[in-house]
């Protein structure tokens, strides 16, 4: 029988760094895995759920540079990830982030919440004046048919049928 020697052997250190990393985050949040100084910040801030914290972020680095530079559109798909209602209204009132602003794969905030189930935060989107919840990600797919995909019939029903009863806090 023949023996099968390996073309490499194995390596007895491991590596510095794992091949991916596990993350909450949803597809297409970051453009590349290099967060910049002030994204990685406002990431943080947006992790423990402080409004006082995001706010203090944007201040020091400067709101035009959070929306220039991509990081409030950052933090506000990953405000919707966590559910933190109060940091989505405070990045959309407090930067130039557009509310139809679209992701690398095409998505927009709405979208997102749509796909994760996220009700109140779908409720509190539509009531922002300039939605467009019948734009389309990069497989043509728009808010209504990602909640559609991922049975989220609660979501489904407000697209469809509007949130005008429910009442939404940030």
């Amino acid at each position: 029988m023949p023996t099968i020697t390996p073309s490499t052997q194995p390596s007895s250190q491991p590596s510095s760094q794992p091949s991916s990393q596990p993350s909450s985050v949803p597809s297409g949040y970051a453009q590349n895995n290099d967060y910049n100084e002030q994204e990685y910040d406002l990431v943080s801030a947006i992790r423990t759920g402080s409004t006082s914290a995001v706010e203090a972020i944007l201040l020091d680095r400067g709101i035009e540079v959070a929306t220039q530079n991509n990081a409030a559109y950052q933090g506000l798909i990953y405000s919707i990830s966590l559910n933190h209602i109060n940091l989505i209204n405070l990045l959309l009132t407090k930067t130039n982030v557009s509310i139809n602003q679209q992701s690398i794969d095409g998505n927009t905030p709405i979208m997102y919440a749509a796909k994760y189930g996220k009700l109140k935060i779908v409720q509190y989107l539509l009531l922002q004046t300039d939605i467009d919840i019948n734009l389309k990600n990069n497989n043509g797919d728009t808010a209504l048919t990602l909640a559609l995909k991922k049975g989220h019939r609660d979501i489904v029903n407000v697209l469809r049928y509007g949130s005008s009863s429910y009442v939404v806090n940030p």
